[in-house]
């Protein structure tokens, strides 16, 4: 019962740990994309 209950509270954490690092990481991706693409608009 109290195992369970430490389960649950370690998925919660991890889950809300994976989609805080997620959305930093999608930003940082978007960014890249955004400048690789800025980088070929400009040799052009």
């Amino acid at each position: 019962m109290g195992g369970e209950k430490a389960t649950r509270l370690l998925s919660r954490f991890f889950t809300k740990f994976y989609i805080r690092y997620f959305n930093i990481y999608r930003i940082h991706f978007l960014f890249h994309v955004f400048h690789f693409f800025n980088f070929f608009t400009n040799v052009e």
